[in-house]
């Protein structure tokens, strides 16, 4: 077995960060380095492998560019990036590791590929999106309906967000034509899901080289 992959955890004090934390100090494959939230410099970056990234826009951009300086991989599920943020993820890439997904789930993933994989007869159907989550969430739509909607070819205004009580993440995607409709729905009973998820990513994550990961690179290799 490798040598623990060292953490660095920026958004610590975030839902996902504590999970996260939760489930790196049971597991032997890693070890935490330094836990980071908003106002936290990240400046022992170069002491660990990844700097693992559930935070905010702002956060996201502070943490890639710390990497960048200290040459340490990059691994970040925040949602709410804009084109900017996606474009500092392209150009970050070339120089070190990167991976990104808005949604860490192994089911939502496995979705996307369903539905990437037939998207020649999809294309032929009218297609819309439903999403529930809880009312905390600050971006609407969700990164990961917005995913649904880029691999299934659905404009924007064809995505339905809704925020209610404390649910973790429900998402439908329908595709109809006359006489038929087809139903995808993936359902987070708890938030841990992507918290596993993002888990078994950044193992596999640690030993990638200078590029641009996302959960379809996992899932094609890992499962």
């Amino acid at each position: 077995m490798k040598k623990p992959v060292g953490i660095i955890l920026n958004g610590a004090n975030g839902k996902m960060g504590r999970l996260l934390k939760d489930l790196i100090d049971k597991d032997e494959r890693y070890r935490i380095v330094s836990i980071h939230d908003a106002g936290s410099e990240l400046s022992d970056s170069s002491k660990g492998d990844v700097v693992v990234d559930f935070s905010s826009p702002k956060g996201f951009q502070k943490a890639l560019e710390t990497c960048l300086k200290f040459k340490t991989g990059f691994f970040s599920g925040t949602t709410g990036l804009d084109q900017s943020h996606k474009d500092a993820i392209g150009s970050a890439s070339k120089s070190i590791p990167v991976f990104y997904s808005p949604n860490m789930s192994i089911g939502v993933n496995l979705l996307v590929k369903i539905i990437s994989e037939n998207s020649r007869i999809l294309k032929n159907y009218d297609a819309e999106i439903v999403e529930i989550h809880h009312k905390a969430k600050k971006d609407s739509p969700s990164g990961t309906a917005l995913l649904l909607a880029e691999t299934a070819g659905v404009d924007i205004s064809k995505i339905h967000a809704i925020r209610e009580a404390d649910i973790p993440g429900d998402h439908w995607i329908y595709f109809a034509r006359r006489g038929e409709l087809l139903e995808f729905h993936h359902r987070a009973v708890s938030r841990e899901v992507f918290a596993g998820g993002a888990l078994e990513a950044i193992f596999w994550f640690s030993g990638q080289t200078t590029g641009f990961y996302s959960m379809k690179d996992f899932l094609s290799t890992s499962l």
